[in-house]
């Protein structure tokens, strides 16, 4: 009996081992990367870096592309600017390929409030394609975050 069930593994992990079927191929390769923001945990400002793939800008083509900071509730509160352009906001432009970097200031939209401290998304969109990663907003210095003690 165990000489049978040995065969029974065998021969299926011979069969597994074929061409991959239509479902199992590899998926294309990301038309952008959104990498961590530096400083993270941050206060008051960070450096979002992100490249976009040179494969989205062929015959000339630059994508359309939007960096966007939500909160928890999922609501916009701020639009980072390009690094590299004399403070372009990331809002639905057009950008060459390549690797880039975005500066949030801390400043929310609408006011120079600045954000509270806690969990926000920065969110990349390539020509309608999204990515998104997690930062942390720490408290300020000298400021005890909220459930601390002595509050």
């Amino acid at each position: 009996m165990r000489k049978r069930s040995i065969a029974t593994v065998l021969f299926g992990l011979v069969m597994a081992s074929g061409p991959p079927l239509r479902g199992q191929t590899r998926p294309p390769p990301p038309v952008a990367q959104l990498q961590e923001n530096s400083p993270n945990p941050f206060y008051p400002a960070t450096l979002i870096p992100f490249s976009i793939a040179s494969s989205e800008c062929a015959n000339g083509h630059q994508p359309l592309v939007s960096l966007k900071v939500y909160n928890v509730l999922v609501q916009v509160v701020a639009i980072p600017v390009l690094q590299s352009s004399n403070g372009q906001v990331l809002d639905a432009i057009h950008i060459p390929c390549g690797d880039h970097v975005a500066l949030w200031d801390g400043r929310m939209i609408g006011g120079s409030a600045e954000p509270t401290p806690g969990i926000y998304y920065s969110q990349l969109t390539v020509n309608g394609v999204r990515f998104t990663r997690k930062m942390i907003v720490r408290a300020p210095p000298g400021r005890k975050a909220k459930g601390s003690e002595g509050e």
